[in-house]
């Protein structure tokens, strides 16, 4: 077991990236009634930073203990436009690895390996013609929500009952959930691997202080104190949701989302 910090700014660093409604540039700014009429959905892969971190290939199937997340707004240097402040909330979600959440992607690593079974070429289990890591590379939704590619070198799968193009939680654990659905007329949930995720809610907030009458400048960032939580395939799922509202002047105030992840892999570095 090791332990890792990483940070970086969304859409921005390697392992961080928008998947839903990515912002125009990589940042985003305030709505004018403060509900995001389009919210913008952010990936963190903490299998891939701790690859980089550890110089190894740290595959997601390993074991990620989550203890604590850090987040903050970072202002944009495009034009002089930072001179009033905001909030955005939101909220963090991980999948925490039940043991049929597990049994479930095991499944989907066993139909790729048959589908691909018969094949040589880039990314066949058996005969292949590449020299690639065989683990599968799943991402957090189907493309037909959120991007293609999610995760670097995601997997791609060829079964017309998945939506999308690539192996994902999400449809995964649909599938699964069809395969063992709640069999009691009285049930709370709909299937084995669970109806949600975890859920956490932030804020983060950014006052310039510029500006006559202006309060003096504050930053205040979100940090989610101790934690211990198991997260399903080092994937750490965020999205905005909300704001301050419409900030005064012609020109919007620009922001970026820096996170920031302390973590436990199970690896032996």
């Amino acid at each position: 077991m090791v332990r890792l910090s990483v940070t970086g700014e969304m859409g921005f660093s390697t392992g961080m990236k928008w998947i839903v409604n990515p912002p125009a540039g990589g940042d985003f700014d305030a709505d004018n009634d403060g509900l995001m009429s389009t919210q913008h959905g952010g990936l963190i892969d903490l299998s891939h930073m701790a690859s980089r971190s550890l110089g190894m290939q740290v595959p997601q199937s390993a074991k990620f203990t989550i203890r604590s997340i850090r987040m903050m707004l970072r202002n944009v240097d495009d034009t002089i436009d930072n001179d009033e402040g905001n909030w955005f909330s939101g909220t963090l979600r991980w999948y925490q690895p039940t043991k049929h959440r597990l049994k479930a992607l095991a499944l989907a690593r066993e139909a790729e390996k048959y589908a691909e079974a018969d094949q040589y070429d880039g990314d066949s289990y058996f005969l292949r013609n590449d020299n690639d890591y065989r683990g599968l590379r799943f991402g957090w939704t189907n493309s037909i929500v959120g991007e293609e590619n999610q995760v670097a070198y995601q997997t791609s799968e060829n079964f017309t009952e998945i939506e999308g193009v690539d192996w994902n939680l999400f449809e995964v654990f649909r599938i699964y959930n069809e395969m063992h659905p709640a069999t009691k007329d009285n049930a709370l949930f709909g299937g084995r691997a669970g109806d949600d995720a975890n859920k956490m809610l932030f804020t983060v907030a950014n006052a310039s202080g510029i500006g006559a009458g202006d309060a003096p400048a504050v930053l205040t960032d979100w940090n989610s104190g101790p934690m211990n939580h198991e997260c399903l395939a080092g994937l750490l799922f965020f999205n905005i949701a909300d704001s301050g509202g419409d900030e005064s002047g012609e020109v919007d105030d620009d922001y970026k989302m820096v996170v920031c992840v302390d973590f436990d892999v199970g690896v032996d570095a």
